[in-house]
């Protein structure tokens, strides 16, 4: 969900997926927005800057700023070049040359080399999961020549340029060598990208504001933008991220003009903006989000897999739905896949969270669940998901778990989430 002022009507319609292409398709919008600073609410706050070394969207979101990718995908999934010439892979599949098209430079001023590519690649693989399959079977990241990466197998792996340009979060973001040769489990010192706008970190301030300047030396490509693919046109010469996590306050600076752009607003307060004839209320997405109970089962009692069953058979999706978004159909529905419903893969498994506490608590006794205490992590400031970790640790509860309810901050949760 997205809202706006309606004076930013052009600036929506344009570029439904600048979100996390900050590149818009209107040419109308360039001359209103040649000096104007675009005010935006992220989603949550913005703690770490990597996009290397968490999932988190915001980060992401951060990253497609200030870094490009090599590839990208549209609503296809298709991989298509983007710092990309194009790509060609040996008779045998062990050998793929990637070309690099003119014109790329980092923010320092350096051009945009295939070593910088190759190291950014490796470091990439090193943490996600695709990536990881990869990086099996990867003898060597390198470059032919200044312009041509070279990547050579141990054996043909056909999805590579579908590793590299997949869509979502954990992307492989290009940086310099310097900053890419950095041990993958810790941030990089500088956010040095080659994307259409610079970090400004001198007005970076954790909690309060990220500031983003258009790159002049970006060179877009010429086809139109869709999702992560085509031009990356940056039309605003500034942006600024406003961190406003009380929602009411994030709302009453919508309408007052404070701000241009809330990403994703309260369920609750959507029918008072739907009624302002000054603020936009539109759909971001359309195929929509999902989401997941990620248990942490490298520790008791979620490292018995039984526990975990458990667990699945007290799940009641609309329970989750409706604490989220409220009781408007439009806005939500239930899902009973693994993958998300509506793609190649969904299994409709209506029977996979059937909601039956009655159940739940009987498979929990079954697994000799002694009371082990369960702590959940629950994002304050995140208007979309802490509901769901309140609905959580209700079932959980319940079900006679013992439950530990930590309420904190997004940008503490996801430093926190990623130790194990």
């Amino acid at each position: 969900m997205k809202i706006a002022k309606l004076e930013r009507r052009t600036f929506l319609a344009a570029g439904a997926a600048t979100l996390t292409v900050p590149g818009l398709a209107a040419p109308a919008v360039a001359q209103s927005a040649k000096t104007a600073t675009l005010k935006f609410v992220p989603q949550a706050n913005l703690t770490l800057l990597d996009p290397i070394i968490t999932t988190a969207l915001v980060t992401t979101n951060h990253a497609h700023y200030v870094f490009d990718t090599l590839y990208a995908a549209a609503a296809d999934g298709i991989p298509k070049p983007q710092m990309a010439s194009g790509a060609d892979v040996s008779a045998d599949g062990r050998t793929w040359k990637i070309g690099l098209r003119d014109g790329l430079k980092f923010h320092d001023g350096s051009p945009v080399l295939a070593r910088d590519c190759a190291a950014s690649i490796a470091r990439w693989a090193k943490r996600e999961p695709y990536g990881q399959l990869l990086d099996k079977v990867v003898d060597s990241y390198g470059s032919a020549d200044d312009k041509t990466i070279e990547i050579k197998l141990k054996k043909p792996f056909p999805l590579l340029l579908n590793a590299i340009g997949k869509p979502d979060s954990s992307l492989a973001f290009i940086m310099p060598e310097r900053l890419a040769q950095t041990d993958p489990g810790k941030q990089v010192t500088e956010m040095i990208g080659s994307g259409p706008y610079r970090f400004v970190a001198s007005e970076f301030s954790t909690g309060n504001r990220v500031v983003y300047e258009k790159n002049e030396a970006y060179v877009p490509r010429s086809e139109p933008p869709v999702w992560n693919t085509g031009a990356k046109i940056a039309y605003y010469p500034r942006i600024e991220w406003r961190i406003i996590p009380d929602p009411a306050t994030a709302a009453a600076a919508l309408q007052s003009g404070e701000i241009d752009w809330w990403e994703q607003p309260l369920a609750d307060l959507l029918p008072v903006l739907g009624k302002d004839r000054n603020v936009a209320v539109a759909i971001d997405n359309p195929q929509g989000r999902y989401s997941l109970i990620r248990f942490n089962t490298l520790q008791p009692p979620f490292n018995d897999a039984r526990i975990r069953r458990a667990v699945r058979l007290g799940v009641k999706q609309e329970d989750f739905m409706r604490a989220t978004f409220g009781n408007d159909p439009s806005l939500w529905r239930t899902c009973p896949s693994m993958f998300p419903c509506d793609t190649t893969y969904e299994t409709d498994q209506p029977d996979a969270m059937p909601g039956n506490l009655e159940a739940a608590r009987k498979a929990l006794k079954e697994a000799g669940y002694a009371g082990q205490k369960v702590v959940i992590i629950n994002p304050t400031d995140f208007p979309a998901i802490h509901p769901m970790g309140l609905v959580t640790a209700d079932l959980l509860k319940k079900m006679g778990m013992n439950v530990d309810l930590q309420e904190i901050d997004w940008g503490t949760l996801v430093q926190r989430r990623a130790s194990r």
